[in-house]
């Protein structure tokens, strides 16, 4: 019952990524999904250490993937500024944001 739940949920979410990242090719939800398959699919205490693994590792490799190619001056606060104003102006088939 609560796990037929859970998997209609998983299925839900991975479409709507694959919809998503298939109109903006963003690969932002793909955590998202990872951690409701994980929930769907293990036990409660699993399921919630895996969730904490699984975001540690996307929040920390897209930073170490920064840092190893753009260097060290990824950490200056006008990086992101610069990223944030690029993004802005990009229209969603573009891959920009959906609401301005």
């Amino acid at each position: 019952e609560c796990w037929l739940l859970r998997v209609l949920v998983a299925l839900v979410a991975s479409l709507y990524a694959l919809l998503e990242s298939s109109a903006t090719t963003s690969h932002r939800d793909y955590a998202m999904v990872y951690n409701t398959w994980g929930l769907a699919l293990l036990p409660t205490a699993c399921a919630e250490g895996l969730a904490l693994g699984i975001c540690i590792h996307f929040v920390a490799s897209s930073g170490f993937a920064k840092l190893y190619i753009g260097g060290r001056e990824w950490l200056a606060p006008d990086s992101l500024r610069v990223v944030l104003r690029e993004y802005g102006v990009l229209t969603l088939k573009d891959g920009g944001p959906a609401s301005p």
